[in-house]
This record gives structure tokens, sequence and C-alpha cells, in this order.
């Protein structure tokens, strides 16, 4: 009898252990995710980014990808999405929606391994948020000009895009004979044209295609031709001196003028000629930069550090108001967003806590050699306090010329003794 109950007693133990165990491999498994796919194309952005501005990465108004969706702040647009599809069906054919939704399923899975992380909907809530999520137009916003600047704003953000080939196919599904044979891509470039003035050159070079998502298409535009495109990385950034202590030693800023924009063509020639593609600074100028930033950082094999490079170098040359005020009058950045130092203090903070292979470690190296030839700057004092004006230059030609008079005068005076 005591056996049995031994018995008893350890098999109900062997149970407890194995139920224990279950149990635990159970919640175990709840928190093992596979490796995202090599598909992956939209990311969020890494936290040493993140700590430095999080609510750069954060829609304000509306989400169009799954990462945000459901945030309280988000609710009022969902209304508004509504509305809006609303509108475009009742202007479609009676199959359009049904065409959508097929596309969309059909498109699932591969929209799925876009993202980096797996994405927690159902199949019909999946397709849902893709067809209510890119049918919002400007047509019902256009007399809300803060509201439009927002969702252009919330348009670039990283973490809320959509992979171009969904976007593409209901482009193509629900295409208007008005718009003829012209790309999505073009569209999209197009659409911010008014808020980059950068994106004109859409108009000379219209097959840069997009990819991966809208963000990834502009980061493709503004570095669509270079002819510093081969420039070596360093893994270590080379600083130089602000704009305004560069030009005390003789160096010239200028706008880089080409048929077609790229933020990575920036050239310094041995006469101390310092070529910048030009930036405009807008409000929406600073959540983008972040963006693109973070875009390089999460996939820095395929997209390259250009723009990181680029943001860096501008860190270098800025430090105070002066030096914003020096690149402004030289039309290398213009600044719509604040007063000066404002601007000063958001470009020192933009590629904070961002790793980079610099792309401009060269050029710096020869920049430091030219600043610090002290021939270079007394030419550049030379010039800067005796040739800065025609008054001036007049001036010091009189004095020269009198100079030169008063010594043949005491000459001859001389010589007729």
């Amino acid at each position: 009898m005591t056996e049995c109950v031994i018995e008893i007693v350890e098999n109900h133990e062997t149970n407890v252990t194995e139920d224990a165990t279950k149990a635990l491999a159970a919640s175990f498994r709840k928190h093992i995710r596979p490796k995202p796919s090599s598909k992956s194309c939209i990311y969020r952005a890494p936290k040493c980014l993140r700590e430095v501005k999080e609510e750069a990465y954060e829609p304000k108004i509306i989400s169009f990808g799954p990462f945000h969706k459901g945030k309280k702040s988000l609710q009022a647009m969902e209304e508004h999405k509504t509305w809006y599809i609303h509108d475009f069906l009742s202007q479609s054919p009676e199959s359009c929606l049904e065409d959508m939704i097929k596309a969309i399923k059909e498109l699932e899975g591969d929209a799925r391994d876009c993202y980096d992380e797996p994405i927690d909907m159902t199949s019909d809530e999946f397709v849902k948020m893709r067809n209510f999520g890119v049918h919002e137009t400007p047509d019902g916003i256009s007399r809300t000009p803060w509201m439009y600047g927002t969702i252009e704003r919330d348009m670039l953000l990283l973490e809320n895009q959509l992979p171009f080939f969904v976007l593409e196919s209901l482009f193509n599904i629900t295409r208007h004979p008005s718009v003829g044979s012209v790309s999505l891509s073009v569209m999209v470039l197009a659409f911010f044209q008014g808020t980059f003035s950068t994106l004109s050159s859409v108009l000379v070079n219209p097959e840069i295609k997009g990819k991966h998502h809208i963000l990834e298409l502009i980061h493709s535009h503004i570095l669509s031709s270079s002819p510093e495109i081969d420039n070596e990385a360093s893994d270590g950034l080379v600083s130089i001196p602000s704009a305004f202590d560069l030009c005390e030693s003789g160096v010239q800023f200028k706008k880089k003028v080409t048929k077609e924009y790229s933020v990575s063509n920036i050239t310094f020639s041995d006469e101390g000629r310092f070529e910048i593609p030009p930036l405009d600074f807008y409000p929406i100028t600073e959540s983008f930069i972040y963006n693109l930033i973070a875009l390089e950082h999460c996939d820095h094999y395929y997209y390259k550090n250009w723009v990181t490079s680029y943001v860096c170098l501008l860190d270098f040359i800025i430090n105070t108001e002066k030096d914003v005020r020096l690149l402004c009058r030289k039309e290398i950045i213009s600044n719509n967003m604040g007063s000066d130092e404002d601007l000063a203090l958001i470009i020192n903070k933009l590629a904070s806590g961002a790793y980079t292979a610099f792309y401009y470690a060269e050029l710096c190296k020869r920049v430091n050699s030219y600043h610090r030839k002290d021939i270079n700057r007394w030419r550049a004092s030379l010039k800067r306090n005796y040739f800065s004006s025609p008054w001036t230059t007049a001036s010091v030609i009189a004095a020269f010329i009198l100079l030169v008079l008063t010594f043949l005068q005491t000459l001859f005076s001389i010589l007729s003794y």
C-alpha cells in the first residue's frame, strides 16, 4: 500500500514537472520570432536615433502602414479615410473595390515580408488597412494647409511606409484616363516638388523608379547623378572648421549647380572653391532628413550613407548663426524655419547617434590642408580688407599711384642736384 502511494505521488510530481516545462516552453515560444525576411525594407527607426528625437519618426495625424495602426492620437483621421474611399469608389467602376481586394490578397505574403517584424493582423485586417491606407487625396484637405503639410510629413516617415509594388498595383487598377502613361514614381516626385525644390529634376530624369517605398524613391532621386559617387568611405569622421572660419582662410563657398541634383556631388578645388548642393530647410525637412538617415542606418550596404555624410559635413561647417547666414547668402541653404540660431541648433542634432561610413574624408583633408596654409589666409585678409568693394579697390589703387608719384618726384629731385 505504501509503495502504491509513493508511486502515485511520484507520478503526480512527474506530471506537474512536465506541465510546468510545457508551460515554460509555450511562454518561451511567444517571445521567439523568425529572422526578418531578406525582402524586408521597412524598418523601425534604430533606438540610438530615436533617443535623439523620437517624435521625428512618429506620425502626427495619419497612419499608412501597420507599425502605428490603432494609436489613439491617429484615430481622428480614420473616419476621414472612409470618406475619401467613399468619394473615390463613387467615381469608379462597380468592380473596382473587388479588384483592389483581390490584388492585395495576391500580394499579401510579399507585402508582409517587406516589414522587418511580424505584422500582428489577420489577413482581412491587413487587406482592409491597405485599401484604406492608400486613397487619401489632397482634395478634401486643401482648405486646411497645416493638415496637408502634416500628411506630406507623415508620408515620408520610415515606419509609415507601404511597399511600392502594392501602391503600383492599386494605381494601375484605379488609373484615371487623364493620367495617361505617366508612372506612379513620376507622380509621387511631382507631388513633393512643392515641398522640395530639388525634386524639379524629375522633369529631366523620369526613369527613376520606386523599388521599395516612397521614402526610398526620394532617396534614390536625390542621389540620381553624381561624379563623386565612387568615393571611398572612411570608418572615421574627419572634421573641418566652420564656414565662417574657412572663409577667413580664403575658402570660397559656391552653390553646386548641375543638370540633376545629387547631395553627394560636393567638390573642393585646389583654388579653394567649395561647391555644395543646395538644401531648402522647411518645417518638413527636419523629420525628412532624420528618416533618410534612419533608412541608411538600417541598411547601409544597400543605401550607402551619402545623406548621412552630407548632413555630417553640414554639421562641421555650421556652428553658429554666422555660419547659417553665410551659407544662406551663398544660396547653399535656405532658412524657412525660424532664426538662424535655431537652424544651426537643428542641423547640429541631425546626425546625432548615427554611425556612418564617411564619404568626404579625403575632401575634408584637402580642406584642412588649404585652411592651414598661412599664404591663403594672408591673401584672403588682403582681399577682404583692401579689395572687398570697388570703392576700397579704387582707394588702394589711388594710394598706390600717389605713393609711386611721390617716390618719382623725390627721385627726380635728388637726381637734379
